[in-house]
């Protein structure tokens, strides 16, 4: 009795987190200045083993306090946010669940908001999805509290492997309102090449593959002339038989591996140093 009621609450376990939906949250520039347009990417993900596609809506709120609702599209929601002071603020993006999904939040994203005379540097979208050997652009924007800031030089750190980012420009000098430049992200895909054995390879198996057949026969069964057009023509047909033999699918790159990676975009204006983080998916 004790076997079957630990048996069936189990069951009921696999099938309740089979439900279970995984929230992230990521921010366009953390941190940010006063009065910034704050970019929020929220991704609801399924199990790896339920096909469906999150729907419903997702809340965003600041220390309890919601900042707004936003419906998800492809299991993605976006939402913009400024703050009027500094500070620190914890941000949790609480999913609403569907007819598939059980409602759950993301993780605390701790905002910085700050009133100093820095730049900031914006990534949008600040969440990529892309396969391997594909490539994504997004938009990085650069603010700044005063006039006169010198031109930060863009640069991409911690890439993971046969990832590499380009930039329209890669000099740019921050304004208030924003300065832009497009960044450019690709991965490497898997390369793979066909070996083949060579012309003795192929001899050997011709002989054999009839030596071998002819082993299974007793001698008694045929005569010598017989004998002999049997072995030769199971060297023909080995001979033929083994053509493609040796060939084998050898991977001479790996290409990205499917994860999830922290991409950092690092600006310097010579004086000062910001980063910008990117989280690339690679499926």
């Amino acid at each position: 009795m004790r076997s079957a009621r630990l048996h069936s609450f189990i069951s009921a376990m696999i099938v309740l987190c089979s439900t279970c939906a995984f929230a992230d949250i990521t921010s366009s520039s953390n941190p940010a200045l006063v009065g910034q347009p704050v970019v929020f990417t929220i991704q609801i993900n399924a199990p790896a083993d339920i096909a469906a596609i999150p729907t419903g809506s997702v809340t965003l709120t600041d220390g309890g306090v919601t900042i707004g609702t936003v419906p998800l599209a492809d299991g993605v929601a976006t939402l913009t946010a400024e703050f009027a002071g500094p500070g620190d603020h914890p941000i949790i993006a609480e999913y609403s669940g569907d007819q598939t999904f059980q409602p759950t939040n993301s993780p605390q994203l701790l905002e910085h908001v700050t009133a100093t005379d820095a730049f900031t540097i914006g990534a949008s979208p600040s969440m990529l999805n892309q396969h391997s050997g594909g490539t994504s652009e997004l938009q990085l924007t650069l603010f700044a509290n005063g006039t006169g800031t010198a031109s930060v030089q863009l640069s991409c750190e911690n890439l993971p492997p046969g990832v590499a980012c380009s930039f329209q420009s890669n000099s740019v000098e921050p304004s208030s309102g924003g300065a832009n430049t497009t960044m450019t992200i690709t991965s490497a895909a898997s390369q793979t090449a066909m070996n083949q054995a060579g012309p003795a390879g192929a001899w050997a198996a011709a002989v054999i593959f009839p030596l071998v057949i002819g082993g299974f026969l007793r001698p008694s069964l045929l005569c010598k002339k017989s004998r002999a057009f049997f072995l030769g023509t199971m060297f023909v047909v080995g001979t033929l038989g083994c053509t493609g033999c040796g060939k084998t699918l050898k991977i001479i790159q790996g290409g990205t591996p499917a994860g999830t990676y922290t991409i950092h975009v690092v600006g310097n204006d010579g004086a000062f140093a910001q980063t910008a983080t990117v989280q690339l998916n690679i499926n």
